[in-house]
């Protein structure tokens, strides 16, 4: 079974802003699908340290995004930023420590290329919770 992502996941009628926060649990969970190859690959020694934290780190953005949205609360989205540093933090620490592959971080962080409006998966996701955190400031 394929998954259609041009198709509305929770429903109809959506208005512009949950469609904001469906694109972006479609990223995050989009960016778990590749992440998890590269999960895998972590040496032995450090799958239970270091590849525990970062599967947990990823795991709990789209947990964070629908928690954010469905509150509506500062605080959530808040959350959600930090988070995103964090798993950025740790993924910069990985291809340092060469636990996990320059090539796949650079895929996810990369800026956009020529014709391309955004960029890697998770610098989307980042753009996106963003501008998320700028529309409350104004609430």
């Amino acid at each position: 079974m394929s998954f259609d992502s041009s198709k509305p996941v929770h429903g109809s009628g959506l208005d512009a802003t949950k469609e904001v926060r469906l694109n972006i649990l479609f990223l995050c969970e989009k960016l778990i699908i590749e992440a998890m190859p590269v999960l895998d690959k972590i040496p032995k020694s450090h799958r239970y340290r270091f590849g525990a934290r970062l599967e947990q780190a990823f795991f709990q953005l789209p947990e964070l995004v629908i928690q954010a949205a469905s509150s509506k609360a500062k605080s959530k989205i808040y959350a959600l930023n930090d988070h995103l540093d964090v798993l950025h933090s740790l993924l910069r620490i990985g291809a340092e420590r060469k636990l996990i592959s320059p090539r796949f971080l650079g895929g996810i962080i990369r800026l956009p290329i020529e014709g391309e409006k955004y960029g890697g998966l998770l610098r989307q996701i980042c753009l996106v919770s963003a501008k998320w955190r700028e529309s409350i400031r104004g609430e």
